[in-house]
């Protein structure tokens, strides 16, 4: 059941992420930094309080080196989704690529608090300033949003709120 409700979580938060106008178009972007994949969106004005004329960006890091083997093999797909009712196709849609096997033997989510035990991959172990650097660099590589500098009070306060102050990163931009 907790497993739900953090999959549930996280499917909200997902879709919180949005344009600032709530346009189609997505404002979002991911690139490979130093061994790290580092992805970002906007979200949406309600959730994070930025200055007027910028967009609240939250960025995510995962580790391309897992340390932890996350033992999911087909069988247990198969099982999962034999559990639900769905096709096996859609458990791995909605659990992710990134799924680990809990202690009990279940499918699990790479949720925020899954990442931060290192249950699915190496733990990020990133310093806020590497963070910086890895975000200011994979937003370079965006023709919609520019970096414009990185509040220390803001990140914290956005991050606290989402219960992920290590793992993330909320930088205010100027994105078109």
């Amino acid at each position: 059941m907790k497993a739900i409700i953090l999959s549930v979580s996280a499917l909200v938060l997902a879709a919180c992420v949005s344009s600032p106008s709530g346009s189609v178009s997505k404002l979002r972007g991911t690139a490979n930094v130093e061994g790290y994949n580092v992805s970002w969106g906007a979200l949406q004005k309600s959730i994070a309080k930025v200055p007027n004329g910028k967009t609240p960006l939250i960025f995510t890091f995962k580790s391309l080196t897992p340390t932890y083997s996350k033992g999911v093999t087909e069988a247990d797909w198969e099982r999962r989704a034999a559990q639900t009712g769905m096709a096996v196709s859609d458990v791995k849609t909605f659990l992710g690529e990134s799924a680990y096997k809990g202690p009990d033997g279940e499918l699990r989510v790479c949720t925020i608090h899954a990442i931060q035990r290192g249950l699915c991959g190496k733990k990020l172990g990133l310093s806020i300033q590497k963070r910086v650097d890895f975000a200011k660099r994979t937003l370079a590589l965006s023709d919609r949003c520019e970096w414009v500098g990185f509040d220390t009070g803001y990140h914290s306060q956005t991050a606290y709120r989402f219960g992920a102050v290590d793992e993330t990163l909320h930088v205010a931009a100027v994105c078109n």
